[in-house]
């Protein structure tokens, strides 16, 4: 419902290759298999390299900043709540 209609075309009017990680519904044989019959590139990448990808980086500096602004729960009420509080 996306893939097709949405983000195919996208991938091929400008010229892009397809970047995964690796999980697990990224490497399905009916996921390769529709990359190929759509002649979507995929950029090659090694199983499991986190450091290797640039936005494991950005999730652990955007982890740290949330962490300093945002309590972290110390009980369930607390953690129920949260949302209310910020």
């Amino acid at each position: 419902m996306i893939l097709r209609p949405i983000v195919v075309p996208f991938i091929l009017h400008h010229h892009l290759m397809f970047h995964h990680d690796n999980a697990q519904p990224h490497v399905t044989r009916i996921f390769t298999q529709f990359l190929e019959v759509e002649n979507v590139p995929v950029l090659p990448w090694p199983s499991y390299l986190p450091d290797s990808s640039p936005m494991e980086h950005v999730w652990d500096a955007l982890d740290r900043r949330v962490r300093q602004t945002v309590p972290v729960p110390d009980n369930i009420w607390f953690l129920i709540h949260a949302r209310t509080f910020f």
